[in-house]
């Protein structure tokens, strides 16, 4: 059951939020899980298995996958949701990163309005930070929508967000290289990275090794922002690999970042990446 946090307005996240679904219920919100598919046997990302769980499963299995949150169950979600609530938002998953984006917009269309799927680049910490503030805005301060919205996309413009694989072959076992390069590559100790901006996901630049690798994507991060930094919260999302989670400690405090969080990432990126592999967002401390 939700609680009585939301009043006029329902949002939804998806499990890209690196949250399960008691934790997003419990905080009023609804759910929807991305399918992961191990060795053939398929999972629902948040509720069949915890996070930690997934990425040992990851690391153990062959074949992995991971797809769209079931339409069947995005169209039930959908349905729930707007018995209860007057207008319903679903804070989905980047439009670049799955095809969920497309087909819940298609599956809206059929709730007269009701629905509303805003495209997504938001990151672990800053899903619940936006849910929080759309619905205390728009269900406690009469907000409306569309101001709700364009605020949403502008903070969404500002979050810069980079991707290091720890190998590139297993951005091959993910689904997201040629075997063939990513072999050569791999043994070269390649790293790309990895910028996710805006919903898309664009290589801008390699490196040999990870460590430089993290240290470049750093800074990076640190000179986009230049005087802004500490208008800025840093996020250190990892797939639950000590040796890699520490290079990135390690970096990020040789380079100045010395506060910052840690969390684990979705089992969309422990597949898509590969284990070992982690992201590194900043986001503004302020929504608006």
């Amino acid at each position: 059951m939700y609680n009585n946090y939301m009043k006029n307005i329902g949002i939804i996240l998806d499990s890209f939020c690196s949250r399960t679904k008691k934790e997003v219920e419990k905080l009023g919100f609804g759910y929807l899980s991305m399918q992961v598919i191990l060795d053939g046997k398929n999972y629902k990302d948040g509720v069949d298995l915890k996070f930690e769980e997934a990425m040992e499963k990851i690391n153990s299995s062959y074949d992995k996958k991971t797809s769209q949150p079931n339409p069947g169950e995005m169209r039930d979600t959908f349905e729930r949701m707007t018995k209860k609530y007057r207008k319903v938002i679903y804070l989905c998953l980047g439009s670049g990163m799955s095809s969920a984006f497309s087909t819940a917009t298609a599956i809206a269309a059929d709730f007269d309005g009701t629905v509303e799927v805003w495209d997504s680049s938001l990151v672990g910490p800053t899903y619940i930070e936006m849910a929080k503030w759309i619905s205390q805005e728009m269900n406690e301060n009469e907000m409306r929508i569309e101001e709700a919205k364009f605020i949403f996309n502008k903070y969404v413009d500002k979050l810069i967000t980079w991707v290091t694989p720890e190998r590139i072959d297993a951005i091959k076992s993910g689904g997201r290289a040629k075997k063939g390069a990513a072999l050569l590559l791999s043994k070269l100790k390649i790293v790309p990275l990895i910028s996710y901006k805006n919903s898309e996901i664009e290589i801008k630049g390699v490196r040999r090794g990870f460590a430089k690798a993290v240290s470049t994507v750093i800074s990076r991060i640190k000179d986009t922002l230049g005087d802004k930094i500490n208008e800025y919260n840093f996020v250190l999302m990892h797939t639950n690999k000590d040796s890699t989670t520490q290079i990135a400690i390690n970096k990020l405090k040789e380079l100045g970042i010395n506060n910052f969080k840690q969390e684990i990432t979705s089992s969309a990126i422990g597949i898509q990446a590969g284990i070992g592999s982690l992201s590194i967002a900043a986001y503004p401390k302020k929504i608006a």
